[in-house]
């Protein structure tokens, strides 16, 4: 399959421009501004998600007014007098995006391939990220291959890193179809971790329909010392079967689906919920906030709506 055949079909493949334009969308997009931040993005380590966005400075006398929950309760009890720790406001961290641009993902029934809709995340918290002051990188992951882009400030490494994702998404048409991604994933991981340190915000975004628990438990790791945040992108037609007799196909064997039959719909909505609920309490177990996004809507509708703005 030829991206020249789908080339005049909007949601299969995707221009710079098109991720150029979430630079203005992002200012609406508040991550530490918003209540419901606070249950969402409440992680171990997620103050700079939360909204307190501050690092610690020095411990001052308790004044009439003060949060007591800044209570210095080590100062207090060592000098016998109450004094609260004081902030500085961070102005920066350092963020990764991973991205999955596997062949799984270049899958849609309605608006957009979910290959797109990871693309347009991608670009969103990227600029959201970079104009909160961090400093942005990301990774892309294909079937065969992993493109890196380290964290920087500067606008053109943030280009350069949507132009990487841009050329991972159009490339999707002429790909082999691999039936486990462990090598790619292996790199990632690897690569992550000599990245990463402490203090970082990780932003995975993936459809998670091939990946093994290996991958869970990196994302697990991750967030004991990170902010990690997941976008889990899904298409209807996963949940919901149309009423007629279909074939799929992984790019090796095919099955045919009777869909006329109402005990194999319910069964395959059923399993397609219980899987996604089952992901989502994993995660949630370990305060990693998951946002669901369907390839039917705007990215930049759904998140706020899950936000609560």
């Amino acid at each position: 399959m030829k991206k020249k055949e789908f080339q005049n079909i909007e949601g299969v493949f995707l221009e710079i421009d098109d991720l150029i334009k979430y630079s203005f969308i992002a200012r609406n997009i508040h991550l530490r501004k918003s209540s419901k931040v606070n249950s969402i993005m409440a992680g171990r380590h997620a103050s700079k998600l939360r909204g307190r966005g501050m690092d610690f400075e020095e411990s001052r006398a308790y004044v009439n007014g003060d949060d007591i929950r800044n209570i210095d309760w080590r100062v207090t009890a060592k000098l016998q007098k109450t004094y609260t720790k004081v902030f500085q406001e961070e102005k920066e961290h350092p963020a990764i995006i991973v991205t999955d641009l596997s062949k799984s993902m270049f899958f849609g029934s309605k608006k957009n391939m979910k290959s797109v809709c990871a693309s347009q995340i991608t670009a969103l918290m990227a600029y959201k990220l970079s104009g909160d002051g961090d400093r942005v990188g990301g990774i892309v992951i294909k079937d065969d291959d992993v493109e890196m882009v380290k964290p920087k400030r500067d606008k053109k490494s943030l280009l350069h890193f949507l132009e990487k994702v841009v050329e991972a998404n159009n490339e999707l048409a002429t790909v082999e179809f691999e039936k486990s991604l462990k090598a790619s994933q292996v790199k990632v991981f690897e690569q992550l971790h000599n990245l990463i340190s402490h203090d970082y915000i990780v932003v995975v975004i993936s459809d998670f329909k091939r990946y093994d628990p290996t991958v869970i438990q990196a994302l697990l790791n991750l967030s004991v010392h990170n902010d990690v945040i997941v976008f889990k992108v899904y298409d209807k037609l996963e949940k919901v079967m149309p009423e007629e007799i279909i074939a799929m196909t992984d790019g090796e064997s095919q099955i045919e689906i009777n869909g006329k039959n109402k005990k194999t719909l319910e069964s395959i909505k059923k399993d397609f919920e219980n899987k996604q609920k089952e992901f989502v309490d994993e995660l949630n177990s370990y305060k990693i906030p998951v946002f669901l996004i369907n390839t039917e809507r705007t990215i930049e509708e759904q998140i706020l709506e899950q936000l609560g703005l």
